[in-house]
């Protein structure tokens, strides 16, 4: 990931990431969490790159979930993101759930015009705090 892309997935740079984020990335619980992965054969067949990722964190008090989202840069506008909201918005609806939600950077356009472009129900709110928007999409 690029250093914009990582603000834009993780609202901070960081040059490494921790062994506390990674092992919460890498071990998803079934019961709160849903990760979906895009990959790739590398050119030399020697192994798959990870092209997209999105994951959703259930809260069962509200019935809703929060999602993060994130596309390789060199991928962005070939359908990878729209296909992994909608593979969340499916796992939404197996769970009963009433809305996928996330913050969004305000400057982050290619997220915000994905989240319009999926379902003009969907909505773009000034968030909690300065720079974000709060994005709600319909399951």
């Amino acid at each position: 990931m690029t250093p914009d892309q990582i603000r834009a997935r993780f609202f901070y740079r960081m040059n490494e990431l921790s062994e506390e984020l990674a092992d919460r990335l890498c071990h998803v619980d079934p019961d709160t969490t849903a990760a979906f992965v895009v990959t790739d054969i590398g050119d030399t067949g020697a192994g798959a790159e990870i092209r997209g990722e999105a994951r959703m964190h259930v809260d069962p008090v509200t019935a809703t979930a929060e999602f993060a989202l994130a596309v390789d840069p060199e991928f962005v506008s070939q359908g990878i993101g729209g296909t992994l909201l909608r593979r969340l918005l499916d796992e939404c609806r197996r769970r009963g759930l009433a809305e996928l939600w996330g913050d969004v950077l305000v400057d982050n356009h290619a997220m915000l015009d994905l989240v319009r472009h999926l379902d003009p129900r969907n909505t773009v709110e000034h968030g909690a705090e300065a720079g974000l928007n709060r994005v709600r999409l319909v399951v």
